[in-house]
């Protein structure tokens, strides 16, 4: 799947996949959309998600995912949704979490 290094969207919804995350992915560097929920992967989230790659949606639950939240995943400053929930993470959210900024919605309110 690395060798697909011009993937913009893998969406592998309620499947019954196992193991971690495939290290490969880190090569699909024009990534855009990476969705496995309702699978049973497990391990940690891979910091590398969060270094090279372009994500704007990134949504893992529910999964079996362990261990603490990548502070990397803070360099995603175009990301537009994480969904992270339903896994067995541990530990603080990074401060850095405010890097995030495509999430935030300004509103004109008059």
């Amino acid at each position: 799947m690395g060798d697909l290094t011009s993937l913009q969207s893998l969406h592998l919804r309620n499947n019954n996949l196992e193991g971690e995350m495939p290290e490969s992915l880190r090569n699909c560097t024009q990534l855009l959309s990476l969705n496995f929920p309702a699978n049973h992967q497990s391990g940690e989230i891979p910091p590398w998600m969060g270094e090279r790659l372009s994500k704007w949606i990134i949504s893992l639950q529910p999964n079996r995912f362990h261990g603490h939240m990548p502070k990397q995943i803070c360099g995603l400053s175009s990301l537009q949704n994480l969904d992270l929930s339903h896994n067995n993470l541990s530990g603080n959210i990074p401060g850095c979490i405010n890097n995030l900024t495509a999430m935030v919605s300004r509103k004109n309110i008059r």
